[in-house]
C-alpha cells in the first residue's frame, strides 16, 4: 500500500489561496484609493504659475469620469480660450493634456488630499519650455449627471444622481452667451456655436452657478455660494493701491483689519478721496466689498484678492465721478499682530495689550493732529486725525526698521512691520 503525504499539497493550496486573497486585497486597496483621489480631484480649482516673472492665475474645473479617467477644462488668464482636459489620476498623481485648436499643455501633478492642493508642471507646445503651477480647491456644491441636448427643439435636459431633471427651452446660443426662453442668460469663453459643450456660469439672487458640459454627456452642476463664503485669505496689512483716473495716476494706501468672519475694518489714504477714509467691508471667499467714508465724500469698493499672491485689483465708485474705475494693489507689510490698547486722555498714558497677556506702557509728552512724541522722545507720525486721540495710522522709522500702529474706535490695535 502506497501512503499519500497530504501535507506539501495543504501547503501548496494555503499559498494559493493566501495569494489570491492578497491580490484581491491590493485591488480593493488600490481601487479605493482611486476612488478616495478621484471623488478629490472634482471640482473647480484655482490655479497659478509664473512665468518669466509674471503671475498667470485660472480656474480649471476637473472631474472624474470612468474609471481613473478625468476630463474638464481650464481657463486661464494670458489665454484668449477655453482649454479642454483630458487625463488619468493613479493614486494621487495626475497625467493631463489641455488643448484647444492651437495650444496643446501637456501636465503631471501630485494630489495634496489633507491641503485640498495640487501642484506640478507643464510643458507648453507654445514656447517648449517647462512651467511650474499650483491649485488649490474652491468650496462649492457639486451635482453630477448626464445632460442630452435636441438640437431642433432646441431643449437641454439634465438628469443629476441627486434625482432632480433641470430642463431649459433655449431661445439663442452663441459663441459666448446661452439665453433661455426664461430670459435667464449664461455665459462662457468663446467657443463653437454649434456646440453646447464648455462652461456655462450665472448668477442667481447672489450665487454662482456653472454647469460644466463634457463632450461626452456628462454634466457637473456647481453652486457656489460665492457672498456668504469663509474669507479664503486673510487680507489683514498694509496695501499700496494705484489707480488711473483720465491719464493721471492716482495713489494710496490701505490699513485693513480682518476678523475670521471676513468682517473688515481699517483707513485709508488715498489722493482720490482726500483724508483720512475709515473702512467698512466683509469679504466672502476670494471677493470682497467695502465702503470708504473721509469727510470728503464716500467711495463704494469691489475687489478680488489672488489667493496665491499678495495682489487685488477691481474697480471703485465715487460720489463725485459717475463710473467705475479700475484700481490694483499690493501688500506691503512684512507682519502683523493684532492686539487692545487702552488710552487714558488726561494722564496721557497708553497701553497696550497682546494676546500672550504682553503688556506696555508709553507715557505721551504731546499729540497733536500728526504728530505723537512720547516722553523718551520718541516720535511717532500720521497724516490724519483729532487732537488729543490716537486713533488713526501712525509710524515710527529706527534704521531699518519701520513699524505702524493702527488704533481702531473700538480699541482694537494692530501692529504692522515692514
Amino acid at each position: 500500500m502506497v501512503k499519500i503525504k497530504y501535507y506539501p499539497v495543504i501547503f501548496l493550496l494555503f499559498l494559493f489561496i493566501h495569494s489570491i486573497l492578497t491580490i484581491q486585497e491590493s485591488k480593493a486597496n488600490t481601487n479605493q484609493n482611486i476612488s478616495e483621489h478621484s471623488s478629490m480631484i472634482n471640482g473647480m480649482w484655482e490655479v497659478e504659475s509664473v512665468i518669466k516673472g509674471k503671475k498667470n492665475t485660472g480656474i480649471a474645473y476637473i472631474f472624474n469620469v470612468a474609471g481613473n479617467k478625468v476630463k474638464g477644462y481650464v481657463k486661464l488668464k494670458r489665454l484668449p480660450v477655453m482649454l479642454k482636459l483630458v487625463g488619468t489620476i493613479h493614486g494621487s498623481n495626475i497625467d493631463i493634456t489641455a488643448e484647444s485648436q492651437k495650444i496643446k499643455l501637456s501636465s503631471t501633478a501630485t494630489l495634496n488630499p489633507q491641503k485640498e492642493t495640487v501642484s506640478g508642471s507643464y510643458i507648453s507646445s507654445q514656447n517648449n519650455m517647462q512651467v511650474k503651477w499650483t491649485g488649490k480647491k474652491i468650496n462649492a456644491i457639486i451635482k453630477k449627471g448626464t445632460y442630452k441636448y435636441n438640437k431642433k427643439s432646441k431643449h437641454l435636459f439634465l438628469k443629476l444622481r441627486d434625482g432632480t431633471s433641470p430642463e431649459y427651452s433655449v431661445l439663442r446660443i452663441t459663441p459666448t452667451s446661452l439665453i433661455f426662453k426664461s430670459g435667464q442668460e449664461w455665459k462662457r469663453s468663446a467657443a463653437n456655436t454649434a456646440s453646447i459643450s464648455g462652461v456655462w456660469e450665472t448668477r442667481i439672487n447672489n450665487k454662482q452657478y456653472v454647469m460644466v458640459l463634457c463632450d461626452d454627456k456628462t454634466v457637473n452642476f456647481i453652486i457656489r455660494d460665492k457672498y456668504n463664503a469663509p474669507p479664503a485669505k486673510d487680507m489683514s496689512g498694509l496695501w499700496y493701491v494705484s489707480s488711473l483716473q483720465n491719464g493721471v495716476l492716482k495713489t494710496g494706501r490701505a490699513f485693513i483689519c480682518m476678523a475670521s468672519s471676513g468682517l473688515v475694518s481699517g483707513f485709508a489714504e488715498t489722493t482720490s478721496l482726500p483724508g483720512l477714509s475709515t473702512i467698512i467691508g466683509k469679504m466672502s471667499d476670494l471677493e470682497f466689498t467695502l465702503t470708504l467714508r473721509s469727510p470728503k465724500g464716500k467711495m463704494a469698493v469691489e475687489g478680488y484678492a489672488n489667493n496665491y499672491s499678495s495682489v487685488v485689483s477691481g474697480s471703485f465708485h465715487l460720489d463725485a465721478v459717475n463710473k467705475n474705475i479700475s484700481w490694483a494693489g499690493n501688500k506691503i507689510s512684512r507682519s502683523f499682530k493684532i492686539g487692545r490698547y487702552s488710552f487714558d486722555q488726561q494722564a496721557k498714558t497708553l497701553t497696550t495689550f497682546f494676546e500672550n497677556n504682553h503688556l506696555k506702557k508709553y507715557q505721551i509728552k504731546t499729540i497733536s493732529v500728526k504728530q505723537m512724541v512720547f516722553i523718551d522722545a520718541t516720535i511717532w507720525k500720521r497724516n490724519a486725525g483729532n487732537t488729543d486721540s490716537v486713533i488713526g495710522a501712525w509710524e515710527h522709522s529706527i534704521n531699518d526698521s519701520h513699524q505702524f500702529f493702527v488704533f481702531f474706535k473700538n480699541k482694537k490695535l494692530m501692529v504692522l512691520d515692514l
